[in-house]
């Protein structure tokens, strides 16, 4: 389940965007911090977004993705051969408080899963959890995510394929007349 009792006290944007600078070694101030929470494995797409999307975004961002699982590695190795603009922080496994900072400090969170037979996205949690914290999702259109954002309130859902669609979407969420309020998405 989802306790919220442990995401009602999310440390401010501000002294958490200082936080996760200072931890990782960022510049935030001329960076939007976009992050993925979750497992590495298959499904969540972490390896075809780097790949894929993340080549897209015209906007400059830091893509800071927590977690491990057996396809680390494959993600390591693809943010390794990445050669764009953007940085890319594979921050592993971290403790709750990191966690609640990361999510603070996020302008986006990404939730790019791709279709794998035999292994389908639950309820997805993690997105509730950058909610709390008032930060927007943009996601795959599908399995269990659609149970959890509703379009325009408190993120984006994109139709499975469409990496251009998904990479203009998270540089439309960056535009002050088209970003959704992050009170809003935290009272949602």
């Amino acid at each position: 389940g989802f306790d919220t009792d442990n995401f009602k006290t999310m440390p401010d944007k501000v002294g958490a965007k200082k936080r996760i600078a200072q931890a990782f070694d960022l510049n935030l101030d001329q960076h939007k911090l976009v992050i993925t929470v979750g497992r590495k494995v298959k499904r969540k797409g972490h390896e075809p977004f780097i790949k894929d999307i993340l080549p897209r975004i015209k906007q400059p961002i830091v893509y800071l993705t927590v977690g491990e699982g057996p396809e680390f590695e494959a993600v390591k190795t693809a943010a390794n051969a990445y050669e764009g603009p953007h940085r890319i922080v594979l921050a592993g496994r971290q403790p709750d408080e990191m966690l609640q900072s990361i999510y603070a400090a996020a302008d986006l969170f990404v939730m790019p899963n791709i279709k794998v037979p035999g292994d389908m996205e639950g309820f997805g949690v993690v997105m509730l959890e950058a909610n709390s914290a008032g930060t927007p999702v943009v996601a795959s259109a599908l399995e269990g995510i659609l149970d959890v954002i509703t379009e325009g309130k408190n993120g984006w859902l994109i139709p499975l394929g469409q990496q251009k669609q998904f990479a203009q979407q998270i540089d439309e969420s960056f535009n002050p007349s088209t970003a959704l309020d992050h009170q809003s998405i935290h009272d949602f």
